[in-house]
């Protein structure tokens, strides 16, 4: 069984029937499944997607067992080689998953005065796999109300073009319209 591949992003439908061939070969218990050998490559070979995945769970397997059973009429003996195989595939070798780092406490907890850099993401969460770089980006302390007041001409400070502040601001215009992909 060590021979044979385990599940995860390395395996590969040919390197598994390469490797089923040389263990029915060398190995006298798994000799009995020479005859069935076509049959089990199909069937994994059409599974190979969940295989990859790390998804190859139990219900996936004994379907696998099923097919490879109708192509090829199994003993019970066969069928429990089988199942330990397909059971090994189900096991994950090496399945990467996203790394993430939490930031450093001070940094979160720091007073951030306007346009200071400030931590990109307050959640705590940084974002680069390694903790030593530090990213920040620059954001002034301002809301979109406050930018779109601005502009209108109607905020605090009266801005550029405000000409009485007891002007009512014109109506906000449509959002721009978005052509929907073909």
């Amino acid at each position: 069984m060590d021979i044979l591949p385990k599940g995860g992003k390395e395996f590969s439908a040919l390197g598994f029937k390469k490797k089923l061939k040389t263990a029915v070969k060398g190995n006298s218990s798994m000799r009995s499944l020479s005859s069935n050998q076509e049959a089990i490559n199909k069937a994994v070979y059409k599974a190979r997607r969940l295989i990859t995945k790390g998804a190859f769970k139990n219900a996936q397997q004994q379907s696998v067992l099923s097919q490879i059973n109708k192509s090829a009429s199994l003993t019970a003996s066969q069928k429990t080689l089988v199942r330990k195989v397909l059971k090994h595939l189900g096991e994950s070798g090496h399945i990467s998953h996203a790394r993430i780092n939490r930031a450093d406490e001070q940094e979160i907890e720091a007073p951030h005065l306007a346009n200071q850099p400030q931590l990109a993401n307050r959640s705590g969460l940084s974002g680069i796999a390694s903790p030593d770089i530090k990213r920040s980006a620059t954001r002034p302390m301002v809301s979109i109300s406050q930018v779109q007041a601005e502009r209108r001409g109607s905020g605090l400070a009266g801005g550029i073009g405000a000409v009485n502040p007891n002007t009512p601001a014109p109506p906000p215009s449509r959002p721009p319209m978005i052509p929907l992909s073909r």
